[in-house]
């Protein structure tokens, strides 16, 4: 078995993990409101709520990811400015 797991893959199986049980628990309060349980009005809070912290999970997944690629973009733009740097210096040293 592979147990080498990176810290990226862990969290996104999290977040779904939690997500699933969320959409699962308001989905079961939701059913059994419609067909006659008895439901209070602190029950469809939570139900909002936890609706809510699902669209934080998305939320914070999607920043994680921008600054994943936000640090890719600008460590190839810091490769790409030091290339120019040296073919820079190359010309001085060829003109000086």
């Amino acid at each position: 078995m592979d147990y080498d797991i990176d810290f990226r893959r862990f969290m996104v199986w999290l977040f779904r993990l939690v997500f699933i049980f969320i959409i699962l628990y308001v989905s079961y309060q939701v059913l059994q409101a419609i067909f006659g349980g008895t439901w209070e009005s602190e029950n469809i809070i939570i139900a909002g709520v936890g609706i809510v912290m699902a669209g934080f999970f998305v939320i914070v997944g999607f920043l994680i990811k921008q600054a994943h690629s936000i640090g890719r973009m600008e460590v190839g733009l810091r490769t790409c400015f030091d290339k120019i740097r040296v073919i820079e210096e190359k010309d001085n040293e060829r003109e000086g």
